[in-house]
């Protein structure tokens, strides 16, 4: 996630972790908000991050099942 406004962790940032990634090989989901600063001004942009999030962590961090669970816990 990248914020063009962003004076903190400034856009370059981005861009060069983004270069890195393309020449590693590593595909890289990106979701840029054009008109954001270090946080959220807008709701939309705010819900389109915690969307995006979601479905990150649900395709590479999925929940354990019930079973994994209690093998662990044994």
């Amino acid at each position: 996630m990248a914020r063009k406004k962003d004076g903190r962790a400034p856009y370059s940032q981005f861009y060069l972790l983004k270069k890195a990634a393309k020449q590693a090989t590593i595909a890289m989901q990106r979701l840029i908000f054009e008109d954001e600063g270090h946080g959220f001004s807008e709701a939309q942009n705010e819900a389109s991050w915690y969307e995006t999030l979601g479905a990150f962590l649900v395709r590479h961090n999925p929940a354990d099942k019930p079973s994994q669970r209690l093998a662990r816990a044994r």
